[in-house]
């Protein structure tokens, strides 16, 4: 098989492979026929190859993908003997034990995939919905609920302490999901969502399938009610909007490089609108501080007004919703669209 196809599809499956795990299962590839499975326990994803393997087994996973990395030649072959995997290329010849250690679960408990009969379709604007109120979802584990994007059939919620976000579905009469979904499924389905097929919930999991079925993610369900936060988002009525400068998203990717060293979703900027427009200000321990200032022509009202944000997400937001409204008796920042709301507290600072 080609080197390049299997290193692809090993890539697909790497993000539900952990890099040490007491659960040998969690760090580890199985490979059987034409299809590679991995998981973690919490994410679960299959790929399939262009042909078949010829093995079946458990491989560590992260070696496996070096291995065929580092292997010469355009093609590689696979075989197994005496249980341990055998990768051959152009020159090269590698032994991978297999694991010593026996897995106490496996992958079918894990997860099943369903028969194709108990696959429905993704409605339209589904994943989007997703992605955008990814953006107020809680870092915080304590919270437990809000760190998931809560789906309510045709409405889409999330929130932490300083944010609400709501979005509408654009083909609500197909979507009767009523369930709460984990921000690290949703990352791995922002990878392919312009393949998106079909979509399952089984039990307290639900699962999606991309490239004519070619690849499945599927995860556990965040169990637990979530808040009603219908109450809680201000009334816009009468209150003027402004259009948010155009090449705000490009200024957030310079916090984004100054903190790469901090994990994604503790990533925060500071945003503060000034006489001059709008400042944007970030600091890490490891690699500095920087401010990034975007002109822009701010209300009287607006001087001075502060929020933080995380830049990865809050750029998806204003690179499609640029129209705001500030409502100081609320003290939040509203961005607005036809479908989605995404309302953050702010600060006043002199």
């Amino acid at each position: 098989m080609l080197r390049s196809m299997l290193l692809d599809r090993i890539s697909l499956v790497m993000p539900a492979v952990e890099k040490k795990s007491k659960e040998p299962l969690f760090s580890s590839i199985w490979i059987s026929g034409r299809q590679l499975r991995a998981t973690n326990g919490r994410l679960f994803i299959r790929a399939d190859l262009e042909e078949d393997s010829g093995v079946s087994m458990q491989v560590p996973g992260h070696l496996f993908q070096q291995v065929v990395k580092s292997a010469s030649g355009n093609a590689i072959q696979l075989s197994q003997e005496d249980g341990n995997l055998i990768v051959k290329g152009d020159g090269t010849h590698v032994e991978i034990l297999s694991n010593k250690t026996p897995s106490l679960i496996s992958m079918n408990e894990v997860f099943t995939e369903p028969p194709n009969s108990e696959w429905e379709d993704i409605p339209s604007g589904f994943l989007e919905a997703l992605s955008l109120c990814r953006a107020s979802c809680s870092s915080d584990d304590a919270l437990h609920v809000l760190t998931g994007v809560f789906v309510n059939k045709s409405n889409v919620w999330s929130c932490d302490r300083f944010r609400i976000s709501r979005c509408k579905i654009d083909d609500s009469a197909k979507c009767t999901l009523s369930a709460i979904i984990p921000t690290d499924l949703i990352a791995e389905t922002e990878k392919h969502e312009a393949n998106v097929e079909s979509m399952c919930r089984i039990g307290d999991s639900i699962a999606l399938k991309f490239y004519d079925g070619k690849l499945v993610i599927a995860g556990g369900l965040i169990l637990g009610t979530y808040p009603d936060l219908t109450y809680k988002l201000v009334d816009l009525t009468g209150k003027e909007e402004v259009q948010f400068p155009g090449d705000f998203s490009k200024a957030l990717k310079l916090h984004n490089v100054m903190l790469r060293d901090t994990q994604e979703a503790d990533r925060r900027v500071v945003v503060k609108f000034t006489e001059y427009g709008v400042s944007l200000l970030s600091e890490s321990h490891d690699t500095g501080k920087a401010e990034r200032k975007v002109r822009f022509e701010v209300p009287e009202g607006m001087k001075n007004v502060s929020f933080s944000c995380n830049p990865t997400h809050f750029a998806k937001v204003v690179s499609k919703h640029k129209n705001m409204v500030y409502s100081p008796e609320d003290h939040v920042m509203v961005f607005v669209g036809d479908k989605f709301v995404h309302q953050i507290k702010t600060t006043i600072v002199e």
